[in-house]
Formats: structure tokens, C-alpha cells, sequence
């Protein structure tokens, strides 16, 4: 799934010999890591629920250690929180939405220019032909009930692709690495907003039009083509939160019941 393989790419290799305590540790807390982060975006544990250290080492098969290790992690990353000594999931806020797309609008647009003045000619070829088979699939679309969600995972896994040419041609990993955190705090939306009618559509002539300026290497147009797609998706996006009462801010409302204990 989206973002699940980025947490792999730093992982250390494995070997046949006895592996020392520490790693052992480090691994366990990787486990730890890829797990919890896992269940939130997924919805394997829901906004505001409550987070018990024991009830997840036991669910994992290791100490409570490294599950705390990793709930410091990712409430580094924002997807946990902390309240009155507890930690919780992340509720998704529309100003949470706004400070995010604050951040993805500034760094995103410089990415896309950056890519266009940065990028090689391989690089350019490369991301003119993703843009191409996204426009072939977006034409491709399936009758209801007929294969609609490999579909729409055929195109996030293209857009995956697509962004990842981009960060490549940058070559600013410190903005890359902001950027995906920024993601993974409003991602199960990101998924229930491919499912509109006619954002494949939208999104994919807006990638089209961006590509075209990064392969013409023209810095400043991708740059303004970029901001304006992320000010649309905001729009939208707060527009579907704002039509599901999503908060405005997170009023701590109570916390549904804690993991292990339902």
C-alpha cells in the first residue's frame, strides 16, 4: 500500500548468522513501527483510540519497549498524540488540513521546480511516459463492480511512481522526507477521494499538465502548476471533511475504547 513501502526502504539487511540483542531490539521496534503505522492508516485503529503499550506488545509477540519506542516515533511524525499521560491515534482536524497543505503547497511547487531544473533527460523521458500510461489507464475505466478497485490501486500505485520521479529529479531528501510524513497524516482520505466520480479523471490531466512543464524544463510554470493543484485538492478535501463534520480543531472528545480491551 501507499506509504507502507517507504517505511521499508531504510531497512538494514538480514543475515543467516545469530543476530546480536541490539538488533534484535532494532528489529523489534522496526516491527513495532511498520505495524502501528500500518493499522492507523488503514483504519486498523480508528481516529482518537486510545493506545496501550501492553495490549500492542502482546499483539506483536514482543516487550513493551519497543512499542513505546515507536509510539515516540510517530508521535514525531504526528500520527500519535499524547493527553494527559495517554497516548491516543490522530484525529484528523481541518486545520490539521490547512497547516498540512500549507507545508505540501510551499514544498511541493519547489519539488516540481526543482525537478525541472535539476532533473536529467532520462529522468524527463521517464516522467513523460508515467503521465502517458496515466492518461491510458484514466481512459480505461471499469463499470461499477467490474474490477473499479484494482482500477483505482492500478492508478495511486502510477501516482506513487509519478511523485517518485519527481523527488528524484529534486534531490532534496530533507523536503522528500517532510513531505511523505505531511502524506501519511491524511491518508485514509487520500483513499476514500480516489473513489469520487471523475477525480482519476481531474487529477490525471493536472499530473499531465505538470509533467509537460518539468519536461520542458521550465521551473517557474511547474512550480505554479503544482500550487494550484494542491489548492484544489485542499479544497475538495475540506469540502468532503466539512460535509462528514470532521472538527475544526481537535476538541479532545472522549476516546473511543482502548486497543485490546473492546
Amino acid at each position: 500500500m501507499p506509504y507502507r513501502d517507504d517505511m521499508n526502504r531504510t531497512r538494514p539487511a538480514t543475515h543467516s548468522r545469530p543476530v546480536p540483542r541490539e538488533s534484535r531490539s532494532r528489529k523489534n521496534w522496526e516491527k513495532a513501527y511498520d505495524e502501528i503505522k500500518h493499522l492507523i492508516l488503514v483504519m486498523g485503529i480508528r481516529p482518537g483510540e486510545n493506545l496501550s503499550e501492553n495490549a500492542l506488545a502482546k499483539r506483536f509477540g514482543i516487550s513493551r519497549t519497543p512499542v513505546r519506542e515507536a509510539l515516540k516515533a510517530l508521535e514525531r511524525e504526528g500520527l500519535v498524540v499524547s493527553e494527559r499521560g495517554r497516548k491516543r491515534a490522530f484525529v484528523l482536524t481541518l486545520r490539521d488540513v490547512d497547516e498540512i497543505f500549507d507545508v505540501k503547497i510551499a514544498l511541493e511547487g519547489k519539488i516540481a521546480r526543482w525537478a525541472a531544473e535539476r532533473g536529467s533527460a532520462a529522468d524527463r523521458a521517464a516522467l513523460a511516459r508515467v503521465a502517458d500510461r496515466m492518461v491510458a489507464l484514466a481512459r480505461r475505466e471499469p463499470a461499477p463492480g467490474s474490477g473499479l478497485d484494482e482500477w483505482h490501486g492500478r492508478w495511486l500505485a502510477l501516482d506513487e511512481e509519478y511523485h517518485d520521479l519527481l523527488f528524484r529529479m529534486a534531490g532534496n531528501r530533507r523536503a522528500e522526507q517532510t513531505i511523505r510524513i505531511q502524506n501519511s497524516l491524511w491518508h485514509r482520505l487520500r483513499l476514500g477521494m480516489i473513489a469520487i466520480e471523475g477525480r482519476i479523471g481531474r487529477a490525471t490531466g493536472e499530473h499531465g499538465e505538470i509533467a509537460r512543464a518539468v519536461v520542458a524544463a521550465s521551473g517557474a510554470e511547474s512550480e505554479k502548476l503544482m500550487a494550484a493543484h494542491l489548492r484544489r485538492l485542499q479544497e475538495m478535501l475540506r469540502g468532503i471533511m466539512e460535509a462528514f463534520h470532521y472538527p475544526p480543531t481537535d476538541v479532545r472528545r472522549a476516546p473511543v475504547d482502548t486497543l485490546g480491551n473492546k
